[in-house]
């Protein structure tokens, strides 16, 4: 069966879904430094876990002959294509997070970097904000992960 390579990034996107809230959940009272060292060794972690996973992820080997994106009729394979693809879907994102401002405004942002207690005082779920705020920046970096990984058609642990 022949997968879609945008089916393959809504599965990546669910997964940095699931990453994230499972980030969200347990790092949410570490603050400053404490939250650098703890996101530090779940980086480790992981990247010792996928190392030994061998059956699923080749180890250290890496991952070789990763298709090229297919649409319908258009083979995306050349360098033009894949600017166009990229061009097309950060677009799309780029819309998204025009819409996404309407939800959070920028001074509740600065006001969120600034002083998160006087923020939660005024009645906003200053958890919820910085789960939204990982989710998405997870899921940017998958999506990026994953033209990459197309574009080169190799991933191994050291790219």
């Amino acid at each position: 069966m022949k997968e879609s390579y945008f089916s393959i990034m809504i599965v990546i996107v669910l997964i940095a879904v699931l990453v994230s809230y499972i980030l969200s959940f347990s790092l949410h009272r570490f603050k400053g430094d404490y939250l650098a060292l703890v996101t530090l060794g779940f980086a480790v972690v992981i990247d010792t876990l996928l190392k030994n996973l061998i059956g699923i992820t080749n180890g250290p080997m890496g991952i070789p002959n990763i298709k090229e994106p297919i649409f319908s009729f258009v083979k995306v394979d050349n360098l033009i294509g894949y600017l166009l693809l990229i061009i097309i879907i950060f677009t799309m994102i780029y819309f998204a997070f025009l819409f996404l401002r309407r939800k959070f405004s920028v001074n509740i942002l600065v006001a969120l970097k600034e002083d998160e207690i006087q923020l939660n005082t005024l009645g906003y779920n200053t958890f919820r904000i910085k789960a939204v705020i990982l989710t998405i920046s997870i899921i940017l970096a998958m999506i990026a992960g994953q033209f990459y990984a197309s574009y080169i058609s190799f991933i191994d642990p050291y790219s």
